[in-house]
């Protein structure tokens, strides 16, 4: 885990260093309890000094694969996040109500219904205290699940494929809007809280999204972002790069950041300007870029 104190312009040495690191999630109360959750190939580690220094909390959790982690938007008074696990024993959805200290296994609904509860992407309503609302993507051909009671049980919304990410629109209370992203099938919207579903981005466009992201504006603005990447073909082009909507999803333009990257994997909006990004790449670094409107 690299952290930049300064916009991005430099980073400091690595902390968890040599660690296999799947996903990273902020407290909204970061500036007063610096706290940061981190998903990765040996268990759960959480960070409470704005990621100095780092503890691994795993009490409960019987898989240490960490594929995917997420927090409630009222962590600072629920102390809620989620984390989901990569196939094999102890697989699926885990859940911590004291900020880590203790997780529980909460799969009804999953593993009753589908093999092997692989759990690449999860997204908490921004409504949460209110709707209980959290959709898991799961991988080999599971689809997408959603439960509406924090987790205790889920339905299956999407009833096939592999789940690499999911985003719950920031007026979610209003629009019921959700996305998620299909590996080799495009990207997927809901206007009605997951109940139904329209492809609104063709695997022809973008085959394989390995990340969206709504402007934190969305409500104003309906900008959405969309990371693809090559699908394993890294040095293949035109496979991988940045797409933008700004009319909720319906149609969608290209914002490569530039032609040397070819497979982006994260996104990063900044809360004060959704012009203005960081991304992910796979071989190629984070790299900056801000749209000009």
């Amino acid at each position: 885990v690299f952290a930049s104190r300064d916009g991005g312009a430099t980073w400091g040495e690595p902390a968890l260093p040599g660690m296999w690191v799947e996903g990273l999630t902020v407290s909204p109360a970061y500036e007063l309890d610096g706290t940061i959750f981190a998903a990765t190939g040996n268990g759960i580690y959480r960070s409470s000094d704005y990621g100095r220094t780092w503890e691994r909390r795993n009490e409960g959790v019987s898989n240490r694969i960490i594929s995917a982690i997420a927090v409630s938007p009222d962590y600072r008074r629920d102390g809620t996040v989620f984390a989901g696990t990569r196939g094999g024993y102890g697989a699926g959805v885990f859940k911590t109500t004291d900020k880590g200290e203790t997780w529980t296994q909460v799969n009804t609904g999953i593993l009753d219904t589908v093999e092997h509860a692989s759990v690449w992407a999860l997204a908490v309503s921004p409504n949460y205290a209110a709707d209980g609302t959290i959709f898991a993507g799961l991988f080999y051909n599971s689809g997408l699940f959603r439960t509406t009671d924090g987790g205790a049980h889920w339905t299956r919304v999407i009833p096939k494929g592999d789940i690499f990410a999911v985003a719950v629109s920031p007026d979610y209370a209003n629009d019921g809007t959700v996305l998620a992203a299909a590996q080799g099938d495009g990207l997927y919207r809901s206007r009605d809280r997951g109940d139904t579903w329209k492809k609104v981005l063709s695997e022809n466009a973008a085959k394989y999204i390995y990340a969206v992201s709504f402007s934190p504006n969305y409500a104003e603005d309906r900008t959405i972002y969309a990371a693809a990447g090559a699908g394993g073909m890294f040095n293949s082009p035109g496979k991988g790069g940045l797409w933008a909507s700004t009319d909720g999803g319906s149609a969608w333009k290209k914002l490569s950041p530039a032609a040397t990257v070819l497979s982006l994997e994260a996104i990063a909006v900044d809360p004060s300007d959704p012009n203005h990004l960081f991304l992910g790449s796979c071989a190629n670094g984070v790299w900056e870029h801000a749209d000009e409107e």
